[in-house]
């Protein structure tokens, strides 16, 4: 088996995409379900290889479990968080997928991580080294600078005393 390299670490197991059932999420208008990558790291335990676009409550890095339906594997419940937070980048107006690269600067270098899923919907990675409130403000400062709006799909940085204002704020 080829291994590959996923965030930083050589993977040899075995990888498989996990359906992720949408309903209920308000993203069933783009889809009924979506998938992700993950490896199998012990018998029956997979752990998230990329970050969800549509679907709230799951990060890369999770360990969780699936069930079998219709002959493919479906979410069924997260067994050990990976301590990833994933947020959602909508590109506003007339600003492409160039101008996202321009303004990723600073997330690259609070080691953040992105995958698109369209050229104006972006799905952030941000691991558990990273300082969450420095990314959460340079988020901000783009909202602001009139470049995208973001939400929060899933925070997985522990318990924060001062915690994260939510972006609906």
């Amino acid at each position: 088996m080829q291994k590959r390299t996923i965030d930083g670490k050589a993977r040899d197991g075995r990888f498989v995409k996990i359906a992720l059932d949408l309903e209920g999420t308000g993203w069933e208008d783009q889809c009924a379900v979506e998938t992700v990558w993950a490896e199998e790291v012990s018998e029956g335990v997979f752990e998230l290889s990329n970050c969800p676009f549509y679907f709230y409550g799951l990060s890369f890095g999770d360990k969780v479990a699936v069930v079998e339906r219709d002959g493919r594997a479906f979410f069924d419940e997260v067994l050990e968080r990976g301590g990833h937070s994933t947020y959602r980048v909508f590109l506003r107006g007339e600003y492409d997928a160039d101008e996202f690269a321009q303004a990723w600067g600073p997330f690259d270098s609070l080691n953040c991580g992105y995958e698109g899923a369209t050229d104006r919907l972006y799905a952030i990675d941000v691991p558990p080294a990273s300082d969450v409130r420095s990314v959460y403000r340079a988020l901000q400062e783009k909202v602001d600078a009139g470049y995208w709006d973001f939400e929060e799909a899933h925070f997985g940085h522990g318990d924060l005393s001062s915690g994260v204002p939510s972006s609906q704020e």
